[in-house]
């Protein structure tokens, strides 16, 4: 019995220790830690985006066991496609997104919360990406049409107002 509690103890205080132990024992997902998780949503979205196969997208998803924690994977995958600045990306990330909610591996609501996040993170997201508000509402037009975009979040877009220039009007006089 002490062996097997120096063994534990010792797979535990190494580093990354706490996955050692999911690999041997098995952990459910809402014991792993969250950047091990975020991690492993990277590795999806890289590897459906290389394979172009939701299938293999939605069960990888689904073995991290964490529905209560798809938000973030939404949320990843629309950056994703935001800070690649392709309609190909756009395409794909879209079409994934659409079988997961129509396979019902991603919620509604966690579907809303990814968008919502990506929302409130528009201002810096726009810093890395000049035509980020675009690409946005290009993916909102996407989803739209392949009918997974919530309604309810229409009225939550964030839009970038339009700078105006010396040239229209004010003759470049600022006013107090």
């Amino acid at each position: 019995m002490r062996t097997a509690i120096d063994q534990a103890h010792q797979l535990l205080s190494t580093r990354h220790g706490l996955i050692n132990v999911d690999q041997i024992w098995g952990i459910s997902g809402g014991m792993r830690p969250v950047k091990y998780l975020i991690k492993q949503m990277h590795l999806i979205l890289e590897e459906f985006l290389t394979s172009n196969v939701v299938v293999d997208a939605g069960e990888c998803l689904k073995d991290l066991e964490v529905p209560h924690f798809h938000h973030e994977f939404v949320y990843e995958a629309l950056v994703k496609a935001i800070e690649d600045s392709k309609q190909h990306t756009i395409d794909q990330i879209c079409s994934l997104l659409k079988y997961l909610f129509d396979s019902c591996i991603i919620t509604i609501d966690q579907l809303k919360n990814g968008f919502l996040r990506v929302f409130e993170e528009m201002p810096d997201i726009v810093i890395d990406v000049p035509f980020a508000y675009e690409l946005l509402d290009g993916i909102r037009v996407k989803s739209e049409k392949l009918g997974f975009f919530p309604d309810e979040l229409a009225k939550e877009m964030p839009t970038r107002a339009r700078k105006r220039f010396v040239s229209e009007g004010d003759g470049g006089i600022f006013k107090a």
